[in-house]
């Protein structure tokens, strides 16, 4: 089996306010497969090949009330 995987990440942050900043970005992954297989027994069993593209997206919110302390939500999927 050979497995290769490309991926590449673009961010952005914002400074809302002096204490509000929105941080977000996207993940790109493209995912391959070849060559792969399972044994059957004694037969090995060939799997066609595969390949796969995503885009997993990420934003957060973080509050920063004094220079010691911070409070952020986040969402991510993937």
């Amino acid at each position: 089996m050979v497995s290769k995987a490309v991926s590449t990440i673009s961010l952005f942050a914002y400074a809302i306010s002096d204490n509000l900043f929105l941080t977000g970005g996207i993940r790109y992954a493209h995912d391959t497969v070849t060559d792969a297989y399972y044994n059957l027994g004694t037969d090995q069993v060939f799997v066609p090949d595969q390949s796969s593209d995503s885009f997993t997206p990420r934003v957060v919110l973080r509050y920063k009330p004094n220079p010691e302390s911070s409070i952020y939500a986040s969402y991510s999927r993937g």
